[in-house]
């Protein structure tokens, strides 16, 4: 299946960078139709956002959850076939791993947030992916583990 997008870093790119919005899931998956999301998101959170943001060899998408006490909750998903060099912050002595199917999952607090992330490696390239929302929100495990 066509992924919908490459990640060669030969590839040109008007301007350099494409940035792109879209109102749904539905519409992020039409055009990127391998790009896993969560499909569990907990009841009391609305989509609010989706930006991709795509560079010769990558590509970042955001996705942004809100409830009405306009509490967020983030997911960010980055394709790269260069080393990723990403900074986390987490709690110190927060952080619990956990292996599942082969994927090493992190998943900690940053003050009053969960946190999880973990990396998938492929052939040409890595995914990255990170979740964050508030304590309160309930167990990020149930979202992190919906990812398809």
């Amino acid at each position: 299946m066509d992924p919908g997008y490459t990640l060669d870093e030969n590839e040109i790119i008007p301007g350099g960078c494409q940035e792109e919005d879209f109102e749904s899931i539905e519409a992020l998956k039409e055009r990127y139709p391998t790009m896993q999301t969560p499909t569990f998101i907990p009841e009391a959170y609305t989509l609010n956002e989706i930006h991709v943001t795509r560079i010769p060899g990558s590509i970042d998408v955001y996705i942004g959850y809100k409830n009405q006490s306009e509490e967020y909750m983030n997911v960010s998903i980055v394709h790269s076939n260069s080393k990723l060099n990403i900074s986390i912050e987490y709690d110190y002595g927060s952080q619990q791993h956990i292996t599942e199917d082969g994927i090493s999952y992190c998943f900690a607090t940053n003050l009053d947030r969960n946190v999880a992330f973990w990396t998938v490696s492929e052939n040409d390239f890595d995914k990255l992916y990170i979740v964050s929302l508030p304590q309160k929100a309930g167990d990020i495990k149930e979202i992190v583990f919906s990812f398809q």
